[in-house]
C-alpha cells in the first residue's frame, strides 16, 4: 500500500474576543492591527464578525488568533455572548475613566467567564492618544489594584501604540485546543492500526 502523509498546520490557533462597552474602540482597536493604519471613520459593531490575525510567539511557530469583533449596545448583548463560548482569551475594552469605567468592564469580564469559565482576561485602555500619560498611567495602576493586577495593556489606535502587544499576550499563552502535536497525519499508519483492532485471527 503506498503510503500518503497529509501535513497538518504547525500554528496554533486561538480564539480571541474583544469585549466592552459602545464606542470604546474595539473595532478600531482590531482594524489598526489588521491593516496596519488607522481608521478615524469607524461604525459601531451591531453583530460579531471575526478576522485572522498571524502572530509568531515565543515558541518560534506561529499562532493564528481568531479575533471576534463583538457589539457593546445592550439591545445586541444576548446575541454577542453566543460567541463567547469556546474563546480562549477576551479583551477587555475600556477608557480612562472613573470608577465606573472600571465597575462596567468588570461586568464585561462577568459576563464572558459565565459563558466561559476558563477564559483567559486581558484588560486593554484604549484610547490613550486622548489623555494625560500620567493620568493614563494612574487609571492602569488603579485598574490593577482593582483587578488584583491582572495583566493591564495601555493603547492607541490613532498613534498605533501599544496595539500589538495584548494580541502578542494572546498569542504566547500555553493554549492550543486545536494542534494535535503532530508534524503530519501518517493514513497508511492509521488505516493499519483500525485493520488490526477489528481482526479476529
Amino acid at each position: 500500500m503506498s503510503r500518503v502523509k497529509i501535513p497538518t498546520t504547525n500554528k496554533t490557533e486561538i480564539k480571541v474576543i474583544l469585549v466592552g462597552n459602545s464606542g470604546v474602540g474595539k473595532t478600531t482597536l482590531i482594524s489598526a492591527i489588521s491593516q496596519g493604519k488607522f481608521n478615524s471613520d469607524q461604525k459601531s459593531t451591531i453583530a460579531p464578525s471575526y478576522s485572522y490575525l498571524e502572530i509568531k510567539n515565543k515558541k518560534g511557530t506561529t499562532s493564528r488568533l481568531q479575533v471576534w469583533d463583538t457589539a457593546g449596545q445592550e439591545r445586541y448583548a444576548s446575541i454577542s455572548q453566543i460567541f463567547y463560548r469556546d474563546s480562549s482569551v477576551a479583551l477587555v475594552c475600556l477608557e480612562v475613566g472613573d470608577e465606573n469605567n472600571i465597575n462596567s468592564a468588570i461586568e464585561w469580564e462577568e459576563k464572558v467567564l459565565t459563558e466561559q469559565s476558563n477564559c483567559h482576561i486581558f484588560y486593554v485602555i484604549t484610547k490613550s492618544d486622548m489623555n494625560d500619560p500620567k493620568d493614563t498611567e494612574a487609571f492602569a495602576d488603579l485598574l490593577k489594584k482593582r483587578l488584583n493586577n491582572t495583566q493591564v495593556f495601555i493603547t492607541s489606535a490613532k498613534n498605533m501604540e501599544g496595539i500589538k502587544e495584548p494580541f502578542e499576550a494572546a498569542a504566547n499563552l500555553n493554549i492550543n485546543p486545536f494542534d494535535k502535536g503532530h508534524d503530519s497525519v501518517d493514513i497508511a499508519q492509521d488505516q493499519n492500526k483500525d485493520q488490526k483492532k477489528s481482526c479476529n485471527c
